[in-house]
């Protein structure tokens, strides 16, 4: 079963894998949570590979978080120097206790699920359009699917200019941070 519905896609999707009626349910690790109460034995796998000449997993990172500043801050050193020490200690003691605790010890049910999530956690890539960029570049794709077309090509040709400037600004940002 195929679930494609923008309202309620994740429900659906945890539930028909939650009774056993799907093989796989693509979901972010904190997921793993939703299926505490989830009778039969379930375990986590990275996404696959593209092929076999590629030298690692790759997964997925999505709708990544970032904090914003109100323009009418007048201290932006100081509050920069606060969210960057709070964004360590938060990856020092809560990441790993969360992944520890938590994900690897209450959630995973046995040895082989661990392993994956170290894989899984090892090989983690952020890609800026299914993050920061998602309204011109993820969420177009999505909206072809949950309209049941498959229109993909002219979806993606749609915003290939737009795309194309937002890699180009974050390359001049990139290069002008070097200077």
């Amino acid at each position: 079963m195929t679930v494609y519905n923008k309202d309620t896609q994740r429900e659906t999707a945890l539930s028909v894998f939650s009774n056993g009626d799907a093989l796989f349910r693509f979901s972010s690790m904190g997921g793993i949570a939703q299926l505490d109460e989830m009778k039969d034995d379930f375990g986590m796998v990275p996404s696959p590979k593209n092929d076999e000449t590629q030298k690692q997993y790759l997964s997925r990172v999505c709708d990544a978080w970032t904090f914003m500043v109100p323009s009418t801050c007048t201290r932006l050193e100081e509050t920069s120097v606060f969210l960057e020490a709070y964004a360590v200690e938060s990856l020092n003691y809560v990441v790993d206790a969360y992944y520890r605790e938590i994900l690897k010890n209450r959630y995973s049910q046995d040895e082989e699920t661990k392993d994956m999530l170290d894989i899984i956690r090892e090989t983690a890539t952020l890609d800026l359009g299914d993050t920061f960029w998602q309204a011109n570049a993820r969420n177009k794709i999505l909206q072809v699917i949950w309209s049941g077309t498959t229109s993909f090509g002219s979806a993606i040709a749609s915003q290939k200019a737009i795309v194309d400037s937002l890699i180009d600004d974050a390359v001049s940002r990139i290069e002008n941070m070097k200077k």
